[in-house]
């Protein structure tokens, strides 16, 4: 056995000067701030990137529900991104002194902890192509106000929902969950599965006893520690002295909010859809009574490629990636905001292609423009602003623009004031009280984008985005898409109760009318469908409104079966003034909404 080991270990070696063995002049160039490291003796967290993959090796199979998704999203086939990282490229790292972290196959990377004085010989590797840092993210949050909520039913009913109705009424929510239940006779967030990232969860509180109950937990897994539970231990949370202690208590409050079921207490928005959790945030107490937060990109990339394979349909994240604590480590800047640089932004990226509808946080270093974080930057993520019960943008909450410009929160939910459960220092497990953020924000939107899923089960994630854009309202005196409120708020009555048209039938672009081209026109395709074949044609009409209601255009005609029709609207030269419009087809007794917009 020791004669086996030591041979093994001769074949590594070799393994390793043969794939290290390169000209020079082939070996890529150490960052800047990595540079400055390799003269110290540290220990740093880096990415390395390899050049290829092992094609020989064979590729990840998903799960049966990981594939559906995927086909909904028009993705079918075996994938380069399902393809395994080379284990020897991995090896031959770890024989120059690295300790490996976390695999993230998406992007042929691996993290390690590395010591810095060996950096140069990693980068002269002909299988690197890159050597970037682990970021840490930092997620300054407003406070909780500590005050217990009072006790305020039936499904739909004010007094059902308690301390939590402000926030649900806002977007239509209780009207949604209250078809769901008596016409459907099903709950809200039935067959969805959300994932959650976040710094731990604790499941002992009052309105997480039918979560546990009616076992809505399908996965767990601590990305910090590799372990299979996401719960900190009682000897953390009984020990106000743990450097730990309270680590669990942001997670439980992100996922009570979609997962809550308290009635005349708290209600959260899907309370009966099934959860995949990751512990990724890595929260340490210090002296000061402060948090400095150590969360790390690869915990979450790691965690979303976990969750992708199991088949969630949406993720909740209230996490960014931009501003970190950790010396000699440096910030991501406001050019990298870009949607497409930063690892968690590509991870979030490859993601959305495959159909997980991703939701995250913009952020809580408003006000300046700009201030968003990672990877709430990408154009396919839902980025998630904070709002006040006035409508009010919060003053923490980030904006936009992303650095090439484009607008960005894409919509804002409540999160001033926000009730949630008093994970600690309540007088019972069913005492709630108040907190704000973006963070808290968040989850009131993946739920209503689990509504979304759930009443339109043959939905995409781009069509559960797509009907969450077009159900969103702008705020009063909001007259276009901007960086502070992006789209407005959503509602979930229009995004989900029934009479639409399937989204497949009809399309309208662009979203935005630019009127100073004088040549700009709302393009309008529909065809009707031959899911509901009648022996006569039917009628078409197509309708546009102001946002005050007065009617703008309209057009009627008789449709056969699967009849195309396309429309131009406005005719070129016409005087149309800014602000906001409602579409709207009516064809065979159902109706299809959709709102845009006309900026100068």
């Amino acid at each position: 056995m020791q004669i086996a080991m030591h041979v093994k270990k001769r074949m590594c070696f070799l393994t390793f000067l043969l794939l290290c063995s390169i000209p020079s002049t082939a070996a890529i160039q150490l960052r800047p701030s990595l540079t400055k490291l390799t003269a110290k003796d540290s220990l740093c967290p880096v990415w390395i990137i390899f050049t290829d993959k092992n094609k020989m090796s064979p590729a990840w199979i998903p799960s049966p529900r990981s594939i559906d998704r995927r086909k909904r999203a028009g993705m079918t086939g075996q994938m380069d991104f399902d393809q395994s990282v080379a284990t020897q490229y991995i090896d031959s790292i770890t024989a120059l002194g690295g300790k490996k972290r976390h695999v993230f196959k998406w992007a042929n990377a691996v993290s390690f902890n590395f010591p810095s004085r060996q950096l140069p010989l990693v980068a002269g590797c002909s299988f690197v192509k890159d050597v970037l840092f682990v970021r840490s993210a930092a997620n300054h949050g407003p406070a909780v106000k500590n005050r217990t909520l009072k006790k305020q039913g039936a499904v739909g009913d004010t007094s059902f929902y308690g301390g939590s109705f402000q926030q649900l009424s806002m977007m239509g929510i209780p009207g949604v969950q209250a078809y769901l239940s008596k016409t459907k006779t099903t709950n809200p967030g039935a067959g969805v599965l959300i994932g959650i990232f976040d710094s731990g969860f604790r499941f002992n509180q009052g309105c997480l006893q039918r979560f546990n109950s009616e076992r809505k937990l399908i996965a767990q897994y601590d990305f910090i520690d590799n372990d299979s539970t996401v719960s900190d231990p009682d000897s953390v949370a009984n020990n106000p002295s743990s450097e730990y202690y309270q680590n669990d208590d942001h997670g439980t409050k992100t996922l009570s909010l979609i997962a809550g079921y308290d009635p005349t207490r708290f209600i959260g928005v899907a309370w009966d859809a099934s959860f995949i959790l990751a512990r990724t945030e890595n929260t340490k107490a210090i002296p000061t009574g402060e948090i400095e937060l150590h969360q790390e990109e690869d915990n979450w990339a790691s965690a979303v490629v976990w969750a992708e394979s199991l088949g969630v349909d949406i993720v909740s994240s209230s996490l960014g990636y931009r501003d970190g604590f950790t010396p000699p480590d440096t910030d991501y800047t406001y050019r990298d905001m870009n949607g497409v640089t930063t690892i968690i932004s590509k991870a979030a990226a490859v993601a959305a292609r495959l159909g997980v509808v991703i939701v995250n946080a913009m952020g809580n270093d408003g006000p300046a423009a700009g201030s968003l974080s990672a990877p709430a930057d990408v154009a396919d993520v839902v980025s998630v602003g904070a709002i006040d019960v006035l409508d009010s943008i919060a003053f923490f909450s980030s904006r936009g623009p992303t650095s090439d410009e484009r607008i960005k929160p894409d919509c804002v939910a409540m999160g001033v004031d926000v009730a949630v459960p008093l994970v600690y220092g309540g007088t019972d497990q069913n005492s709630y009280t108040l907190g704000s953020g973006t963070s808290f924000s968040t989850p009131l939107v993946a739920g209503v984008c689990a509504l979304i899923a759930q009443t339109h089960p043959l939905y995409s994630g781009a069509l559960i985005r797509s009907s969450l854009y077009s159900a969103c309202t702008f705020i009063p005196g909001q007259t276009k898409q901007n960086n502070s409120y992006g789209r407005g708020i959503p509602d979930a009555r229009i995004a989900c109760l029934p009479g639409n048209l399937p989204a497949s039938q009809f399309v309208l672009f662009p979203n935005i009318l630019h009127i100073k081209n004088h040549d700009s026109q709302l393009t309008i395709e529909f065809t009707s469908s031959p899911d509901n074949p009648r022996q006569y044609s039917q009628l078409f009409s197509a309708v546009i409104y102001s946002i005050d209601g007065a009617l703008i255009w309209s057009v009627s005609q008789y449709l056969a079966e699967n009849q195309p029709v396309a429309l131009k609207w406005p005719a070129p030269g016409s005087h149309i003034a800014p602000g906001v419009y409602f579409f709207t087809i009516k064809y065979a007794g159902k109706t299809y909404k959709e709102k845009f917009f006309v900026v100068l």
